[in-house]
């Protein structure tokens, strides 16, 4: 089991049978009468579509099939546009270049945003109602993130917007020590830049 271990992701499950079971389950893929001819292909294509419904049962849902894929040694869960780890870089702190390729980011984000709402008003109309600021009219960076990704999802599903693109949008703006900014300068700088 040692050899097929280091080219497929055995599930943990299948390592700890008996060793009768294992032999027994490895004969399956025996090539003729010669037991040391195993279809080594065949075997790893079997481990790797391993089904972890056991006596036939049906899961309950999908996340009962994903609970026994976190046994998988090395497995990650993919990140999704929602909770991938996006830098956001403060423009007083950073050289020369890195300030145009900000600016350069922010404009692909800036039209997209003009595209969707015509004016500035419904802009600013849509962010008051979505965007909750705090007392003293500030919006985290947090905040900013989850309010542009649920406008420009789709363009991100379809590659037409990169995460580094957001990055620059929300790299443009000024934040406090905080990481705040003020919901009222968000849309004056969208609709104020020449693009």
């Amino acid at each position: 089991m040692k050899i097929i271990d280091r080219r497929a992701q055995v599930p943990e499950a299948l390592k700890h049978f008996e060793k009768a079971k294992l032999e027994e389950y490895v004969q399956k893929f025996q090539e003729g009468n010669d037991p040391k001819k195993i279809n080594y292909f065949n075997l790893i294509d079997d481990i790797q579509n391993y089904s972890f419904t056991f006596d036939g049962e049906v899961p309950e849902s999908a996340h009962s099939v994903m609970s026994g894929l976190t046994d998988i040694v090395g497995k990650k869960e993919q990140k999704t546009i929602w909770d991938a780890d996006y830098i956001v870089l403060d423009q007083r702190k950073v050289p020369q270049n890195q300030i145009e390729m900000i600016e350069t980011k922010m404009i692909k984000i800036n039209r997209r945003l003009k595209q969707q709402f015509k004016g500035l008003d419904s802009f600013d109309k849509k962010l008051k109602a979505d965007v909750k600021a705090d007392k003293n009219g500030n919006v985290t960076v947090d905040q900013l993130r989850e309010f542009v990704l649920g406008i420009i999802e789709d363009d991100m599903i379809n590659l037409k917007i990169t995460k580094r693109d957001v990055e620059g949008f929300l790299s443009a703006f000024s934040y406090n020590a905080y990481g705040s900014t003020n919901i009222d300068s968000i849309s004056k700088l969208i609709y104020t830049r020449d693009d």
